[in-house]
């Protein structure tokens, strides 16, 4: 849920903390002002499907790093755990639905908490940039950079998969 900091009269057209969520936002402003005025109101879960696509790479391109690692980290530790139990108790046949249960259990999480996950880093970013600059574009400027997407990790992410594949790990 997102934190109770946000005033009742968040959304309303001219307030200024919306300007600074929409520079944060960008082109996708509307979405997110409308699903943190949801989660402000009515519920504590955010149903998004690119989350539950694609897992990992949403969440290095929203730029959250750190539970994506975290996801990374549980993942890997998943994945030696089932190779030992598949392997011990003689289940190889079974792993596959190990994998499709694992997979669409942490699909099904973030696309119900992918945007919650976001959402709250957008208001830490830009409660952070409003209490360390002073009003004016700069302000802005620094909002847009802090929320603006990275493809770039993504195409990282991407690259390491490969070469750890190709390496065979």
């Amino acid at each position: 849920m997102i934190d109770e900091t946000l005033d009742e009269n968040f959304i309303e057209e001219g307030n200024e903390k919306e300007k600074y969520y929409r520079a944060y936002f960008g082109n996708d402003a509307d979405y997110y002002l409308r699903e943190i005025e949801a989660l402000k109101n009515e519920r504590s879960y955010s149903l998004n499907f690119w989350p539950f696509l694609f897992g990992l790479l949403w969440m290095f391109y929203k730029k959250l790093y750190v539970p994506g690692f975290v996801l990374l980290g549980t993942q890997i530790v998943i994945g030696f755990a089932e190779d030992f139990i598949v392997e011990k108790f003689a289940l190889g046949a079974y792993q596959i639905y190990f994998d499709l249960f694992w997979m669409l259990a942490v699909g099904i999480l973030l696309a119900f908490y992918g945007n919650v996950l976001y959402l709250k880093k957008a208001e830490k970013d830009v409660e952070a940039i409003i209490s360390e600059t002073q009003p004016g574009q700069d302000r802005y400027d620094q909002l847009a950079e802090k929320g603006r997407n990275n493809p770039g990790a993504v195409i990282i992410f991407i690259l390491i998969l490969i070469i750890i594949s190709m390496i065979g790990f």
